[in-house]
């Protein structure tokens, strides 16, 4: 904004400064300072401006002050004002726009809020000190500033404290008076208090010294009608204005992520403003109730669930709500009641189902579960949410019978077709098609679903374990490293070591795999599986035909050597000859296995050859041995040993379920 040449008015129209928050007290003060102003303007030609909170940035949220005034229709409002980039609630101007559109501020009046003043003395000198940091912010902002002394003054009605200023460009074409005015919150009677701050200049006709501030021209309009506190709305506003609120609180409580602090405080405000505009509003009582689970206040919620239903009895998302709640809560007769009625009331709703379904499928009742999700998915076959209730249900049905999970795929397919970017939908899919061992497929699924999360760490760690059993080695090798880079906690990131060195095994590297192997087991003693598991890493193919040939000739020689059996025993589980390292491992026991190591890898080799209960009995006879012998650097404790044979024991499930290559 510019007037004549000069940078005036892009000064008179700077915001207020940033309010200082003061927590300490001041007495009250004598309403002096009074002044006999002009006639208001008619108010045909009026609007009434209320400070709501649905207009409000959430830095006003957060220090809200309700006010309201009437101003002339033809003053500007500064589209700043109320959003976070300004510090004041509003400022409206009135101007004079000359033919060649310069623009100049006459007359403007700007509201901020005021915080923590109460009466007594000591406040009293700091406001003072507060008027003293106003003077120089406002030095700073307009040419031959001069104030003057603080003083009581009144704005409207109310009682304040503040002072006078005056200004003037240096060519003297334009200056102006200011006024400050500070209202403590007990003298409007509300949370907060407000700052005021009015200007005019020496532009506006009606205005001819300082005593013309707030007297003549059109500020006394708005000075006459302010008012503090809520200003009453008509039925139609009031309605407009609840829904506004609501739907900003729901806005904060939808994003992903919440600054718990402030987000939650502002959506509080928000709604309950709402709920004091309408207190009977059941979809605000709701959604305070959500707002109250966020800020875990959970014996509040029922009370707002309760209250909406009783405030619409035939409301049913109401009930639909509060039995979710009840059902959260183990009060599962309670959540029963409120699906049933709500049922009752809406039967061709499909909600009341679905809700009702999530209620037996809790219940291990699956049939009746699967009953409703038929009937709501019938009745809605677009809610994305209802698929993967009926896919749960359908997964348990499975793990009571037959192992086909066609149905549940189904379920996930159809889920995914209504929202290919729904994450619980992706993730589902992707761990059942592990579980069932189509890893291609769960890694596609996988792929989607960090499109959409990228920094869902331990889902890339999935995906990368799943790399190296489908063979990917080099995308795995990428993913693991830069995984590793982000974090090195000993226990925690063995794994992924141990998945690097099968990948660069996989590429014959093997110096490197070793490097990994050894670092696994250095952080994990259970991951000392590996040098059996692996032996290519570590012994050439050759030497391990030529240990074996040396075993058969030792036996031959001497076949009633036990300890050559078990060598040869050994070797054999090297060769990956799995039936015959355990008919050695028979033969070298004897009728009493003594050695711990010896009794779990015979059942490693039994896993290999699905004798999955024989390899267990195994396990259990060599955890009870090894309490019996010395412990070891490596396995000081039982728990370390028997972690190494649950290690063990996946990653040779894992590698026997490992797919065949897919042919070029």
């Amino acid at each position: 904004m510019t007037t004549r040449g000069t940078t005036l008015t892009s000064r008179i129209g700077a915001p207020v400064p940033i309010m200082v928050l003061l927590f300490v007290s001041i007495f009250g003060m004598p309403s002096t300072g009074a002044w006999a102003a002009d006639p208001p303007t008619a108010d045909a030609d009026l609007s009434v401006y209320r400070n709501e909170l649905s207009a409000l940035g959430k830095r006003h949220v957060e220090r809200f002050v309700p006010f309201s005034f009437k101003y002339p229709k033809h003053w500007k409002a500064d589209p700043k004002a109320g959003t976070d980039q300004s510090s004041n609630f509003v400022k409206f101007e009135r101007q004079a726009v000359a033919a060649d559109g310069e623009v100049t501020t006459l007359e403007n009046l700007a509201v901020g809020a005021l915080e923590g003043i109460v009466p007594g003395d000591i406040g009293r000198e700091l406001m003072k000190a507060l008027t003293e940091q106003f003077r120089g912010q406002f030095a700073n902002g307009f040419p031959n500033f001069k104030a003057e002394p603080d003083r009581d003054l009144k704005f409207g009605t109310y009682a304040g404290f503040g002072f006078d200023f005056s200004f003037q460009t240096d060519d003297k074409s334009v200056g102006g008076w200011g006024r400050i005015v500070l209202l403590p919150a007990y003298v409007v009677e509300q949370p907060r208090g407000m700052l005021i701050v009015m200007i005019a200049t020496t532009a506006a006709p009606e205005l001819k010294t300082a005593a013309d501030l707030g007297v003549k021209g059109e500020l006394p309009t708005l000075i006459a009608s302010f008012k503090a506190g809520n200003a009453p709305l008509a039925g139609d506003d009031a309605s407009t204005q609840v829904k506004k609120l609501i739907e900003q609180t729901e806005i904060i409580l939808a994003r992903k992520t919440l600054n718990q602090a402030k987000d939650l405080d502002a959506a509080l405000a928000l709604i309950d403003e709402a709920i004091r505009l309408a207190p009977k509003n059941p979809r605000a009582l709701v959604v305070r109730s959500e707002l109250r689970v966020a800020r875990g206040e959970y014996p509040q919620v029922i009370v707002d669930l309760d209250a909406a239903v009783a405030a619409a009895p035939e409301n049913v998302q109401s009930r639909l709500v509060r039995g979710r709640y009840l059902l959260r809560i183990n009060k599962a007769k309670e959540a029963a009641a409120d699906f049933e009625e709500a049922i009752r009331l809406a039967p061709d709703a499909a909600e009341g189902y679905s809700a009702r379904a999530k209620l037996h499928l809790d219940e291990s009742r699956i049939d009746a579960s699967l009953k409703d999700y038929d009937t709501a998915i019938r009745l809605d076959s677009k809610n994305l949410q209802t698929y993967l209730g009926r896919a749960a249900a359908r997964y348990q049905k499975v793990n009571y019978g037959s192992k086909d999970f066609t149905l549940v795929l189904a379920d996930y397919d159809a889920a995914i077709g209504l929202d290919p970017k729904s994450t619980d939908a992706l993730e589902s899919r992707a761990q059942l098609y592990e579980q069932i061992g189509k890893l291609p497929e769960a890694v596609r699924d996988y792929d989607a679903l960090l499109l959409l999360q990228p920094n869902y760490y331990r889902k890339r760690e999935q995906r990368a374990l799943l790399l190296v059993r489908i063979g990917d080695y080099d995308r795995a090798l990428t993913e693991i490293t830069e995984l590793l880079k982000s974090d090195t906690r000993d226990a925690l990131y063995a794994h992924l070591y141990k998945a690097r060195g099968d990948a660069y095994c996989g590429k014959k590297d093997y110096e490197k795999g070793i490097a990994d192997f050894d670092e696994a087991a250095k952080r994990a003693p259970r991951f000392q599986f590996l040098r059996m598991e692996r032996p290519e890493a570590w012994v050439p193919a050759e030497q391990l035909t030529a240990a074996l040939a040396d075993a058969d000739a030792a036996i031959k020689a001497a076949p009633k050597e036990l300890a050559e059996f078990e060598r040869r025993a050994n070797y054999r589980y090297l060769k990956k000859d799995y039936a015959g390292a355990i008919a050695d491992f028979d033969v070298a026991f004897g009728t009493e296995p003594t050695q711990s190591f010896l009794v779990a890898a015979r059942g490693f080799a039994k896993l290999h050859l699905l004798r999955d209960r024989e390899a267990r009995d195994d396990f259990d006879l060599a955890v009870k041995l090894f309490e019996a012998e010395p412990k070891s650097e490596r396995f000081p404790e039982k728990d370390d040993f028997r972690a190494f044979l649950d290690q063990a024991t996946v990653d040779i499930e894992a590698r026997r379920k490992k797919p065949a290559p897919e042919k070029p």
